[in-house]
């Protein structure tokens, strides 16, 4: 119980942050306190404040311009420290599928069209899928399928019951052994 508690309490501890940041231009405002005024110098804060603004975004195409700064703080370790208790144990069972052989996970993103741009994945094909098509305007939606190395999936986020995986698109390309472009 202790264990579960302390997970939790990062989210209490940064509460009014957070909503500071919620109100006040979101992760725009977060990345430029932390490049430009070095307001959010700590590692581990500003990637616990990030994935609260990230869930909370219906969109996040404006990240495109913050790309290159996320994949340079891309730190495993540390972005290991933005899940919850329940997350490292689903973690874990997907990483203990090795022990049984089997050495890759395949993820997917679904996107309503072009080259990978974002970060989240997803576990659930089906749910790459409605991602993909979710705007029913889409001409060319498009499923990537990327055969990970499981000890490669660094973040699981199931905070909006997305079975998430979170990696900078480069992340993706770097350590995946295929990815697969499908049109719907």
């Amino acid at each position: 119980m202790l264990n579960k508690q302390k997970q939790k309490d990062w989210f209490d501890t940064y509460y009014d942050e957070i909503h500071y940041y919620e109100t006040s231009g979101g992760i725009y405002q977060l990345f430029k306190d932390r490049y430009q005024t070095e307001k959010q110098n700590d590692d581990v804060k500003f990637w616990r404040i990030f994935r609260c603004l990230y869930e909370h975004l219906e969109v996040v195409y404006p990240l495109v311009d913050v790309q290159d700064f996320l994949y340079i703080d891309y730190c495993p370790e540390i972005m290991h420290e933005t899940m919850f208790h329940e997350e490292h144990e689903a973690l874990a069972s997907i990483r203990n599928k090795a022990l049984s052989g089997l050495d890759f996970r395949t993820i997917y993103r679904g996107q309503p069209d072009g080259d990978i741009n974002g970060y989240s994945w997803t576990l659930d094909e089906n749910l790459a899928k409605w991602f993909a098509t979710r705007s029913g305007r889409t001409k060319n939606p498009i499923i990537y399928k990327a055969q990970m190395p499981l000890e490669e999936i660094i973040v699981y986020w199931n905070g909006r019951k997305e079975k998430e995986i979170f990696a900078p698109p480069k992340y993706i390309h770097e350590t995946s052994n295929k990815i697969e472009k499908e049109k719907l």
